[in-house]
């Protein structure tokens, strides 16, 4: 993922989905047509990662590999049972507010400005119901500290396999510092976060800082949040679940 704030033209999710048919639904849009197709939750930042029953979000278009493509200012159904808006996260959704039960996103925040970030996390917080909660993922610092002084270099092998097989990039494990930077500079990264920073951005946003915890990898206070957590980002992420009070 790229800068979602960038003004460049960003090319589609190289994924193709079919169906998309855009719905007929006014923005901004309403809790009541929220209600009617079902949706109780917004992703941000979803890239191919387009989930059942959820509004899926991400600043570059989906496409049909047929010459469909989303627009910005549209709601789409995709492949009968997901939901997608085209959104740059640098601006307020187009959606009422206290509309949601939950919203999510992972591996998204690190690619924004502190400031976005935090103007984002705003936004959520705008958007969901008294006790609905934001669930965010994303690397963390910790890991990535204690795997530099860690003799063994435990973290950093195991983290240099999965880049690897996902990636297929080689990934130097034995050069603490490469690993480091590939995280803080990597995939246009602009900040990293551990738990302290989470709970500070979130108390920036206007969250109260007790109702910021920390949880496991598909640990969740809704069980419909808990499984979209992506396997292959488990081992470096920190989880955390924001409720709004």
């Amino acid at each position: 993922m790229t800068d979602p704030s960038a003004s460049a033209p960003a090319r589609p999710v190289k994924q193709p989905f079919s169906p998309i048919v855009a719905l007929d639904v006014e923005l901004p849009v309403s809790r009541a047509a929220l209600g009617e197709i079902g949706v109780r939750g917004l992703q941000s930042g979803c890239g191919s990662a387009v989930r059942r029953h959820w509004l899926n979000s991400d600043y570059r278009s989906l496409h049909d590999g047929r010459g469909t493509r989303t627009e910005p200012g549209r709601i789409y159904r995709i492949e009968d049972d997901r939901y997608f808006i085209q959104h740059n996260v640098a601006e307020p959704f187009p959606i009422e507010d206290e509309s949601l039960d939950w919203c999510y996103s992972e591996h998204l925040i690190e690619h924004l400005s502190p400031e976005l970030g935090v103007a984002w996390l705003a936004d959520m917080r705008r958007l969901l119901k008294p006790g609905g909660f934001v669930r965010v993922s994303t690397p963390d610092l910790r890991k990535y500290a204690e795997g530099y002084f860690d003799p063994a270099r435990e973290f950093y092998t195991s983290h240099a396999r999965r880049l690897e097989g996902l990636l297929g990039e080689n990934a130097a494990a034995e050069r603490r510092a490469f690993m480091v930077n590939k995280t803080f500079y990597g995939w246009g990264h602009k900040w990293i976060y551990d738990f302290d920073e989470l709970q500070h951005a979130a108390v920036a946003a206007g969250f109260d800082a007790a109702a910021v915890r920390e949880r496991a990898f598909r640990e969740s206070a809704a069980a419909e949040v808990a499984p979209l957590d992506i396997p292959a980002r488990a081992d470096e992420s920190v989880y955390v679940e924001i409720e709004k009070r």
